[in-house]
């Protein structure tokens, strides 16, 4: 099978998910598919050449313009035409693109930047059934929008974006075989505004068993992420403020028959915080790390992670490496999309600042209840979550799936709107993904 993967953004940055995706995806196919990525620019493909010595990136070459007035989807409607430009796109990938897919069985992308330049794909088959074009969007754009803050969704910029992003969802996926999203909500949205079969293929965690032997911990309650995104910023200071105070309080009402016990921290870990974030810090028994060479490390000392995220859409990555380090999770219902839940897999759902500080403050009390957690968790991503897998159930999208649409499905679609939610396929992708 070759695979066309058009790339117009930077990978090397493994901190991002979707580069982490793609950095373990792209390589395992290789054993099943002939893999070209074709980059904008020699800087973006000697990325993505670092992060995956063994698959083939050309670049786009001198054709590298930005959204020129003779761009080649002159005969879109006004709406698409301009959707594609605010959201931003590289003419010359998009030219590039269209003129390999002709010889490519499937043409894949990945995230919304990736859009533009699929749809220069699909226009350049015609009425042919191949190539296959499949969108991995990896969350629905639409709820991943409600991270962001109020101030910019109702600023001029925020409001265009939303126009933009709506277009997209509703007249250009559509014109694409596959959707793949990496949690069923997510899925089941892009199906329904698309009318376009919606698969889940989550992300995966390398898990080392020499996690759970990492016992005794140190009395730390860890929250990762990147701190400037403004769910993580919410979350830091929801538990920080609204949470870690119960905690404290409930440690030291519990010292009097544990002299012996150390009183714990709560380390908010990731790149970037904003003032709000680090400010934190001047909370009594909160550290605020900044960017730190291995978050893993951090995740390991510690004896639960917690994920209190009060928005967000997707499967939280934070929860599979907490996991994959053997740490115990404790999570709001709104950080667990996706994923199972419950003590025998690692993960314990709470909602709440009273109900978060007490499942912290009993995981810090006993000990040995949270390293069973953690073993738990850390056996259900290796053999639920693991990278191979994912990478199987991404290439099963790859080889069936949803039948390519006809030149009568496209114009069924243009007047009469979207389609039906195709369960089947979303539910055989994400049982596949699981088993």
């Amino acid at each position: 099978m070759r695979l066309l993967v058009p790339l117009p953004f930077d990978i090397s940055n493994l901190a991002h998910g979707r580069n982490l995706r793609i950095a373990h995806l792209l390589p395992a196919l290789q054993s099943n598919c002939e893999v070209l990525c074709v980059a904008p620019n020699e800087h973006i493909a000697a990325g993505a050449r670092q992060i995956m010595p063994g698959v083939e990136v050309q670049t786009a070459g001198e054709a590298n313009r930005l959204c020129p007035d003779d761009d080649a989807f002159g005969s879109e409607s006004f709406l698409v035409r301009r959707s594609l430009a605010f959201l931003g796109y590289d003419a010359g990938l998009a030219e590039v693109t269209a003129r390999l897919a002709v010889s490519a069985d499937v043409v894949a992308g990945f995230d919304m930047p990736s859009v533009a330049h699929l749809l220069s794909a699909a226009k350049a088959r015609g009425g042919s059934l191949r190539p296959r074009i499949i969108c991995d969007l990896i969350d629905d754009p639409w709820l991943l929008r409600r991270s962001v803050t109020r101030a910019y969704r109702r600023s001029l910029a925020g409001m265009k974006a939303a126009g933009a992003m709506q277009v997209i969802r509703h007249r250009v996926l559509r014109r694409f075989d596959t959707l793949i999203a990496v949690a069923p909500q997510d899925a089941a949205r892009l199906a329904r505004v698309s009318g376009r079969p919606a698969v889940v293929v989550p992300n995966g965690v390398d898990a080392k068993a020499t996690a759970a032997e990492r016992w005794p911990r140190e009395p730390l309650v860890v929250f990762t992420g990147s701190m400037d995104f403004p769910a993580n910023e919410a979350a830091a200071c929801f538990v920080a403020r609204k949470v870690w105070p119960l905690v404290l309080a409930s440690f030291r009402c519990g010292l009097g028959s544990r002299r012996h016990a150390q009183t714990p921290t709560l380390a908010i870990v990731g790149a970037d915080p904003t003032p709000a974030v680090r400010s934190l810090a001047e909370l009594p028994n909160v550290v605020v790390t900044g960017w730190v060479p291995s978050v893993r490390d951090w995740l390991e000392r510690a004896q639960i992670a917690v994920a209190p995220m009060l928005g967000g859409t997707g499967i939280k990555n934070k929860i599979l490496e907490a996991c994959a380090a053997g740490c115990p999770v404790v999570a709001t219902s709104i950080a667990v999309g996706g994923l199972p839940t419950g003590e025998d897999v690692g993960i314990l759902t709470v909602d709440g600042p009273e109900r978060i500080a007490a499942e912290l403050f009993g995981l810090l009390a006993d000990a040995a209840r949270a390293r069973r957690i953690g073993s738990a968790g850390l056996d259900m991503v290796q053999t639920r979550f693991s990278w191979k897998q994912m990478a199987a159930a991404f290439l099963d999208v790859l080889r069936g799936g949803a039948a390519a649409p006809t030149d009568q499905d496209r114009t069924d679609r243009e007047q009469h709107g979207t389609g039906d939610l195709h369960d089947a396929k979303t539910t055989e992708a994400f049982t596949h993904a699981h088993s």
